[in-house]
Parts: structure tokens; C-alpha cells; sequence
């Protein structure tokens, strides 16, 4: 083939917990007619795979201890590498770890997916070395690609996205709304949750009828408290993990979409939200400047810890959405429509063979 990729692709994926951006991550790759096999390296068994994909079993005696089952995955992982032609770790540290300390040790290409943030990685020596020691990245958005390369690295760079295509689910009319924010991640310590909630109270000084959504796994644990001492329970919902439809409708009846992420690569739920046409709230973390253009109609970013700054952003947002919502939620929606073919499946498919072609080329050289 003109770009050099062989037939018959066996790839060795590390992969983490989310069953929906796993699923994502890997239909693009398994689309590529050149790969054959793919073997995910995860604790434990995905609800669903592409076709050419596989679990690689974890024994469940270790399955259920973290420390165990990491450990057990890279005695698997380096123990079969060689098996294997290119190893891809989705990189959130110790998946990209295991990635590359097995790719080393196989003489085998590694390309490291940073789904999250160049500048966290960096932060963190061993995480940094696995990185910048790769074959190729895959990255989220042009700003990490940008941070890559003033680090050193030489290899092939792709922004590889998650696919997503904009369902045919119509926002509610102005009158129906029921929440002026929405906030979806499960919980981790670097979507920062607790400045959410503090961003929230001094928001209930410019809004004081505020209704806020916050969904996804763990949140009530620890937050439902923080809430009520932050005076702003009574505003806030947690609405747990949704279903597809049932996420779809909560954006739909929606305002503002608000993420306060620490670490970031590009968060798909912006995207979704955009999609919808909810304007966009952000910490200036990772690609989401990029996503939004900045500070406009499309959304707001904020340094991360500003809470007067993120506040005033938030409420600037839900006004424009009251005041004029058709345009508010143009604005929003006409950004992803720019954004669209970016997300296609067919675009990440062509990217992620000139990511591999670099890859191999490089470990050939």
C-alpha cells in the first residue's frame, strides 16, 4: 500500500476502565482492513469489543486489587509482547507505563495515546519518560501537540479524537429547560469536583436560582455533603451514570456545560455538549481553548483555581442563553458542525494509519 502498512496487524492495546471511550478508542483502529487481531490489556472484561478485538484475561483472583491486577497485566503483557507488531498504551499513566517498558523490552514500536494532558505527564518523571520514549503519539488536540514537541519529541505526532457522531435530538424549547449547568464526568481527583462546587456557590450570588446537573459515577459520595456546607445543595443534582438517551435529554435541557477539570486532554463530553449547543465553561487546561476559539459565544476558559473568574464566566454563558438563546446555542452548535469531520470515524481511521506507518517506519530505521 502506498503508505507502507502491511497486512495481518497483530496490535497489543493497554487499555483503562471506561467501557464507552474504550469502545470508542478502538472502532477506528479495528476499521483499518491492515490490522488483524487486537488484544486489549485491561483489568477487567469490556461490556462490548469491535470484531477483531479481544480481552486478554486477567486470572480474577487478581482482577479486583488494583496493585494486583496491574502487576499481573504487565507479566502478561511483557511476557507476549513479542508476539505482537506495534503495542498502543492509552495513556493515563500506568497503562502508557506498561506500554512502553514491555514495547523496550520486545524491540517492538510503541505509540502512546495521551488522552490526557501533555503537561500532567510531564510533570511526573517516569510517565514523562514513557512518553517522550515512544515510537508515535496520538494526542487529543493541536495545543498537545504543540507541548509535545517543545519537549523533544521527534517521533510521528496525529491528533487522534474519540469518534462521535451528533445525534438527531432536538434541544428542548427555551421554556423547558430545567438546568442552567451541566457537568458530566464520573468522579477522579483531577476533574476536581470540590472547586466545581465552590465555583457554584459564589455563582449563587449572581444566580441565586441556579439549577445544576451533575452526572456521572461517584459523585454523591463525600459531594452531596460539600454541597450542603457550600450552601448550594438545594441547587445542585446529582443525577449519577445515564444512559445514552437519558444523557442525550438531560443536554438537551440544558443551559451551559461546565467541566473544572486540574488535567485534561479534551473532554468528550464538551464536545457532546457542544453538539447540543451548550456553551462551554472550561478550565484553560489541555486542547479546550482550542475546541471553544477561546473566549466567545462557543464558551469560556477560565485558569484552573480562578473561582470568581469561573463563576463570572458561567453566569456570563446561562445569561446569554436566557437573553438570546437561538443565537447562544448556534454559536456552540456552529463550532462542532466545524469540528464534525474531525470526529468522523473515516477522518480517525486515515489518521491512525499515519500514525502506525510512522511508527513502523521509524522502529525499521
Amino acid at each position: 500500500m502506498s503508505d507502507g502498512l502491511k497486512n495481518g496487524l497483530r496490535i497489543a492495546f493497554v487499555a483503562g476502565l471506561s467501557n464507552a471511550k474504550l469502545l470508542q478508542k478502538l472502532a477506528p483502529l479495528a476499521s483499518l482492513q491492515e490490522v488483524e487481531s487486537i488484544d486489549v490489556f485491561r483489568r477487567r472484561p469490556p461490556t462490548s469489543l469491535p470484531e477483531k478485538a479481544r480481552w486478554r484475561a486477567i486470572p480474577g483472583v487478581f482482577r479486583w486489587s488494583g496493585i494486583a491486577s496491574e502487576a499481573w497485566r504487565a507479566v502478561i503483557l511483557a511476557g507476549g509482547c513479542g508476539g505482537y507488531d506495534l503495542v498502543v498504551g492509552c495513556f493515563q499513566r500506568w497503562h502508557g507505563v506498561w506500554a512502553w517498558l514491555s514495547g523496550g523490552f520486545a524491540g517492538k514500536p510503541v505509540v502512546q495515546l495521551v488522552v490526557t494532558s501533555v503537561d500532567w505527564n510531564l510533570e511526573r518523571s517516569l510517565c514523562a519518560k514513557a512518553m517522550l520514549a515512544a515510537t508515535a503519539c496520538g494526542v487529543r488536540g493541536p495545543s498537545a501537540e504543540r507541548a509535545l514537541r517543545a519537549a523533544g519529541f521527534k517521533g510521528a505526532i496525529e491528533v487522534i479524537h474519540n469518534p462521535y457522531d451528533a445525534p438527531p435530538f432536538p434541544s428542548a424549547p427555551p421554556g423547558e429547560m430545567k438546568y442552567d449547568i451541566i457537568a458530566v464526568a464520573d468522579f477522579a481527583r483531577e476533574k476536581d469536583y470540590p472547586w466545581m462546587l465552590e465555583v457554584l456557590a459564589a455563582l449563587r450570588a449572581r444566580r441565586p436560582e441556579f439549577k445544576a446537573l451533575l452526572c456521572g459515577r461517584g459523585l454523591e459520595v463525600g459531594l452531596a455533603g460539600l454541597a450542603r456546607r457550600l450552601g448550594v445543595g438545594g441547587h445542585v443534582e446529582f443525577a449519577g451514570h445515564l444512559t445514552v438517551d437519558s444523557l442525550h435529554e438531560a443536554y438537551s435541557r440544558s443551559r451551559c456545560f461546565l467541566s473544572t477539570s486540574r488535567a485534561e486532554g479534551l473532554p468528550q463530553s464538551a464536545v457532546e455538549a457542544l453538539s447540543f449547543g451548550l456553551p462551554c465553561a472550561m478550565s484553560d487546561v489541555g486542547d479546550c481553548r482550542w475546541l471553544v476559539e477561546g473566549d466567545g459565544l462557543a464558551g469560556r476558559v477560565v485558569r484552573h483555581g480562578d473561582t470568581e473568574a469561573m463563576a463570572s464566566a458561567v453566569d456570563e454563558l446561562v445569561g446569554a442563553s436566557y437573553a438570546a438563546p437561538v443565537a447562544a446555542r448556534q454559536a456552540a452548535r456552529g463550532r462542532f458542525d466545524v469540528l464534525a469531520r474531525d470526529f468522523s470515524l473515516d477522518e480517525i481511521a486515515k489518521r491512525w494509519r499515519v500514525l502506525i506507518s510512522g511508527a513502523l517506519e521509524k522502529q525499521g530505521g
